[in-house]
């Protein structure tokens, strides 16, 4: 049933008395009672939102041509309402579904400003942000799907967050990453929270060749604990291809010691496992290194391409199995085509269904 129908069963006016309530202006207040018996639904969702002053967990994609959610967001954050509006709100899930990516990114950030905001997840942060200020915000934990503009202001979002402690991003580009011109903005801004991180998940699908590393290093990073990246992420990890010669690579150098577990993901090829068995050998036989679990997570290459695991490479990962074994390390070799071998939980969190799944 839509919300004519209801409407039109019953008697709003109780509704319109609580939009005069929430009002600023008696101009604000007759434009938000027309709009109300206009069956705008952003009218309706925003006055909602002022009625449910314990709510603690939202999932909202923004109605088209938005103005009145995000007013009351906003409102909320700067505490101009004189009920506890969205004061008690901890978890919040933004769709950019159905809407202008630059537009969508402008309506979700003033969430950021609310005072008991903690989780944000989100696919809505596109370019187009730099315009709102949100000023510091209380937010812990921020996971960011499905997307990779935005980039260019995600440095000034860090940066207002100065309690971050786990930070994920998912993206997988349509033909190359980081874009032209955007000059690898992603480490230089969360370097911004390298004392404050203790997980840090980075599912992004590099389909170019790298001429320098994204992330030089992880040692820089304190108190981080938990560590999800492709191989080609990790310092001079960027080297290592399908037909690797390169040097084995330093961990020590790369990882922080407080490191707990670590995931490296999306290897390529048999020459590239060799490297990262090698290098993980070197790391784990370190004095200082106290790992609980480590996964290693093969990608399929093109047949033309492929190597054959050598006798080496294959002694090599059963080295590493037996170290990890003997010093009760959690190790698992996960490979995408075969589903029993992928850890629970392995996938990149999507906080929302598929696009042409999500509501009409």
């Amino acid at each position: 049933m839509d919300l004519h129908m209801i409407l039109r069963r019953y008697d709003i006016s109780p509704v319109l008395v609580k939009a005069r309530e929430a009002s600023l202006s008696e101009k604000e207040a007759m434009r938000w009672e027309r709009d109300l018996n206009k069956e705008n639904p952003d009218a309706w969702i925003a006055l909602l939102l002022t009625l449910l002053p314990n709510l603690r967990r939202l999932e909202i994609q923004f109605p088209d041509r938005s103005t009145y959610v995000p007013q009351v967001i906003l409102r909320a954050a700067a505490g101009q309402f004189s009920m506890p509006v969205l004061q008690h709100l901890e978890e919040v899930l933004v769709s950019a579904a159905f809407a202008p990516y630059g537009l969508v990114t402008s309506l979700m950030l003033p969430f950021f400003g609310l005072p008991a905001l903690r989780s944000v997840f989100t696919d809505a942060l596109f370019d187009g942000e730099s315009g709102v200020a949100i000023g510091s915000s209380p937010v812990k934990h921020l996971s960011i799907g499905d997307c990779g503009g935005g980039l260019r202001s995600l440095s000034n979002l860090i940066k207002n967050c100065p309690k971050l402690e786990s930070y994920r991003h998912g993206f997988f580009p349509f033909n190359v990453w980081p874009p032209p011109g955007m000059d690898h903005p992603i480490y230089p801004a969360l370097l911004q929270a390298r004392h404050t991180l203790k997980t840090l998940w980075l599912d992004i699908e590099l389909v170019s060749e790298l001429e320098e590393p994204i992330f030089p290093s992880f040692a820089e990073f304190t108190i981080l604990q938990f560590l999800h990246a492709p191989h080609r992420l990790l310092g001079q990890f960027y080297r290592s291809g399908i037909h690797a010669q390169a040097p084995v690579p330093d961990l020590t150098r790369i990882l922080p010691p407080s490191l707990k577990e670590l995931h490296i993901t999306k290897i390529h090829g048999a020459g590239a496992i060799n490297v990262v068995a090698q290098s993980l050998i070197n790391y784990i036989q370190s004095k200082g290194v106290h790992m609980t679990d480590i996964v290693v997570f093969t990608t399929p290459v093109p047949v033309e391409l492929a190597m054959p695991p050598s006798v080496s490479d294959m002694e090599l990962l059963l080295r590493l199995a037996d170290l990890c074994r003997r010093l009760r390390i959690s190790f698992a070799k996960c490979d995408p085509r075969d589903p029993r071998t992928l850890k629970k939980g392995w996938r990149f969190e999507k906080p929302f269904p598929d696009k042409d799944k999500r509501m009409r």
